[in-house]
């Protein structure tokens, strides 16, 4: 795994870590010391009970950031999914059609063979029209679920 894959993968907890750093280096280039400040500043609004909703308010966005960015990769991944989905059904697309223009030469050679039974080439018709009535119902599908796309290829 390379250092880019890393951060990527992981970029709240490196923004977090160069964050970190550049507080503990900053403090102690201007021999500051946040964690003193800090303290000082609930004593000084004690007086009007902030401190209490202070912590409570930072565990509240630490758990909504965490929340936000599962819900970001989530988003990520079905966008992802749709990608996939499409490219399938395109190839898909073209592989049916690759093969559905080879048939016809056969279709044309079965027409011009004397005796050729017609019943046959009705039956193959039908056979083609179910397979592009399938494709194309698979190609329409609005939500990209496993019950939508069995649903679309075998209706009720």
């Amino acid at each position: 795994m390379t250092i880019n894959n890393l951060i990527k993968n992981h970029k709240l907890a490196f923004i977090g870590f160069i964050f970190a750093f550049l507080i503990t280096l900053l403090s102690n280039i201007f021999e500051l010391d946040p964690f003193d400040n800090l303290v000082l500043l609930f004593k000084s609004v004690e007086q009007y009970e902030i401190d209490e909703v202070f912590i409570g308010t930072v565990i509240f966005l630490l758990f909504l950031i965490v929340d936000l960015a599962l819900w970001h990769r989530n988003q990520q991944i079905e966008v992802e999914k749709v990608k996939i989905y499409k490219a399938m059904i395109a190839s898909s697309h073209h592989i049916l059609n690759n093969f559905l223009n080879q048939m016809l030469i056969f279709k044309m050679t079965a027409e011009d063979t004397p005796g050729f039974d017609p019943n046959v080439l009705k039956l193959y018709d039908e056979i083609i029209e179910d397979a592009k009535r399938q494709l194309e119902a698979l190609s329409s599908i609005k939500e990209i679920t496993h019950k939508a796309i069995k649903e679309s290829v075998f209706p009720k």
